[in-house]
């Protein structure tokens, strides 16, 4: 179905990717998922942020981002093995301090 990954990349900061089948998009799926994993990593996981990444040519990935609380940031290249090559992209970053718990 899908896929949440939370890699460590320095103590208090995680590196988020996320990925859905297309069956399944517009369902509200992944936004949940993700609700549940920030909300896990900022109260119980000692995360103070979250750095992410969204291809620029990926508006559905851009707006969960977006919906989550994640500020966009400076462009960048962003590699990708199902594409098979780099694509441009932009990164986001959430903070402890800026996200907004959902009950």
């Amino acid at each position: 179905m899908g896929v949440i990954g939370l890699d460590r990349v320095a103590p208090g900061v995680r590196s988020l990717g996320f990925w859905l089948g297309r069956a399944y998009w517009r369902r509200g799926i992944m936004i949940e998922a993700l609700r549940t994993a920030l909300h896990w990593c900022f109260t119980k996981g000692g995360v103070a942020r979250i750095d992410s990444g969204a291809y620029l040519d990926n508006p559905g990935s851009r707006r969960i981002h977006a919906l989550l609380g994640f500020e966009e940031g400076a462009p960048c290249t962003i590699h990708s093995k199902a594409r098979g090559e780099a694509a441009p992209g932009v990164t986001l970053t959430l903070t402890r301090e800026d996200w907004t718990p959902t009950p």
